[in-house]
């Protein structure tokens, strides 16, 4: 796990390779299958974690994806859709300011499924893709929010860009 620095009081976690324990239980999976660009990738597990400072606003989310090549024409993307009170997430940036829990509720899955979708076609290679770890507080965290970190992430795993110039963009630093 890095640290990113965002502005004076912001930060973000990036885990490339490693897998927070933000496992929840899964009520419905998403999925949507998409023909893509690019060829052959590396597989990569990454997850993204920001907190930060807006005012008396403190926004928060935690994503994370594995992408798995595989010998065919096309990307397969499945979002784990989650309870929206599963259990709380301890080791959350968030935990002192807002109920941090795991778990990628319908109206955040949503704008992850869209923005992977988005992205997909020109950035990423035949595969599966599965976001299968999430935590969202109860006061921080937004639909904007979550696609922000699906974009990233996408991002990430293509290899088109730094990760932490491309988090501070995405988020505004």
């Amino acid at each position: 796990m890095r640290s990113i620095p965002l502005g004076r009081f912001g930060k973000a976690r990036l885990y490339v390779h490693e897998r927070p324990d933000a496992a929840y239980n899964v009520i419905r999976v998403d999925e949507r299958i998409t023909s893509v660009q690019q060829s052959r990738m590396l597989a990569l597990e990454v997850a993204l974690e920001v907190y930060i400072p807006r005012g008396a606003l403190v926004e928060y989310g935690l994503l994370g994806m594995r992408f798995v090549p595989e010998e065919r024409q096309d990307l397969v993307v499945q979002v784990c859709v989650g309870e929206p009170c599963d259990r709380a997430y301890q080791e959350s940036l968030a935990r002192l300011v807002d109920d941090v829990r795991v778990g990628l509720p319908d109206e955040y899955a949503t704008s992850v499924t869209s923005a992977i979708c988005a992205l997909a076609p020109t950035t990423l290679g035949p595969g599966l893709l599965l976001v299968d770890r999430a935590a969202h507080g109860l006061i921080g965290s937004s639909p904007a929010l979550f696609e922000k970190l699906a974009q990233a992430l996408v991002m990430m795993v293509s290899g088109l860009s730094e990760p932490d110039s491309q988090v501070a963009r995405l988020f505004g630093f």
